[in-house]
């Protein structure tokens, strides 16, 4: 959150949509996650007031509000982590959720609370600073011996002011392409072995000190560092999508929403909140209203070279080429999808683009309950409630 005294005045567009990201996310992740029956830890680990100075819900209290509508709530205990307004959260949170801290302080100074306090319970980290300097990627590369019974993060990524405090570091040329004038700057003054860390290595600077020597602008570098920085995730999560929140085609993103797991159903059910608002974003635009979310509908990844083609390809062809001449399982064929083509396409997108085939009678379809309770034959593209196997004919 932000340190400046006008931030709290009032919910900036892209606060609106990275706020109903977590809401629409937290409501389906509580009712598939009370089934394990462990002990769940929500973390809003850069929590702000709690409520903007317009009246508008800050995560604290969105998140309060899903929690009290879920029937995990007995399950549920709630921190908030705040260093500069924890006066002000507290007396916004207070008597809301029977199960609720506020920490005052750092993030970076209870991490290892963190990791104590999750010990055995299914932990949820919304990650929300204002800058990066905080984002430590040895905080995530420790999580795997914390002991939790499951962990998902969903993190707002400021790659757009790593990369400008990147060329003040390097020493290298700002140029106009960074900066926005609805952007607010950071105070995330730094040093190089700080962005290593954050980065997860050094390769950032390469892709900044390239980029003079081929006069490249910095759209297409914030593009390919988040590549890197999103491999490096999946070196700890199963699972990670990102997408990238703008407020002008032609702008740099202000930020990268990215989400981190290890589970299948976390991910589908982010892949589902994330095409959602992707889609609500593009409607908006063609009512002639700003555009949020970057187009991914011609941005295709090589899912063996995680390197983008920019190629103009179907959901047809894509799945045609993805399908070969043995029984592929269905979820992991969406589970690829999401892997090389982001939130371009919902699972929902997914399986009916099969069914469609199916119709067309070009892929053959093995249920594992090829019958209805009525005897009748199953037309099910359920793939988590059941296995579902699809080959080309």
């Amino acid at each position: 959150m932000s340190n400046n005294s006008t931030f709290f005045a009032a919910k900036k567009n892209w606060s609106v949509l990275k706020d109903d990201l977590l809401a629409n996310y937290l409501v389906p992740y509580l009712e598939k996650i009370k089934i394990t029956k462990k002990e769940i830890l929500i973390v809003d680990c850069f929590a702000g007031k709690g409520k903007f100075d317009d009246g508008s819900l800050g995560s604290p209290l969105i998140i309060l509000e899903k929690v009290q509508q879920s029937n995990a709530s007995q399950l549920t205990k709630l921190v908030f982590i705040e260093k500069n307004y924890a006066a002000d959260l507290s007396l916004n949170v207070n008597g809301k959720f029977h199960n609720t801290e506020v920490w005052s302080g750092c993030y970076e100074d209870f991490i290892e609370k963190i990791k104590t306090e999750g010990r055995g319970k299914n932990v949820f980290l919304y990650i929300d600073p204002y800058g990066v300097k905080s984002l430590d990627f040895s905080f995530f590369s420790s999580l795997d011996s914390a002991g939790f019974h499951s962990i998902e993060i969903l993190m707002n990524f400021n790659s757009n002011g790593f990369l400008r405090e990147g060329c003040r570091l390097l020493g290298c040329e700002c140029v106009d392409d960074i900066q926005s004038s609805s952007f607010e700057a950071s105070n995330d003054i730094s040093s190089i072995a700080t962005w290593d860390s954050i980065a997860n290595g050094d390769y950032w600077r390469g892709m900044l000190s390239c980029r003079e020597e081929k006069e490249l602008t910095l759209h297409p570098i914030e593009e390919t560092f988040c590549q890197r920085y999103v491999q490096e995730l999946k070196k700890l999560f199963t699972f990670v999508v990102d997408v990238p929140i703008r407020d002008k085609q032609s702008a740099m993103p202000h930020y990268r929403m990215i989400y981190a797991t290890k589970h299948y159903m976390g991910v589908l059910l982010m892949a589902r909140e994330m095409n959602r608002a992707w889609k609500k974003i593009i409607e908006s635009q063609k009512k002639g209203q700003e555009e949020l979310f970057e187009s991914y509908e011609i941005e295709v990844v090589n899912p063996f070279t995680q390197i983008r083609d920019f190629e103009r390809s179907d959901l047809t062809t894509l799945l045609l080429s993805s399908i070969g001449s043995s029984n592929s399982n269905v979820r992991d064929i969406v589970l690829r999808m999401i892997d090389s083509c982001g939130i371009a396409y919902s699972p929902s997108d997914i399986t009916s683009k099969l069914k469609a085939l199916e119709e067309a009678d070009r892929i053959a379809v093995a249920r594992k309950k090829p019958f209805t309770p009525t005897n009748r034959p199953s037309k099910s593209w359920d793939f988590e409630a059941e296995d579902i196997f699809v080959r080309l004919k």
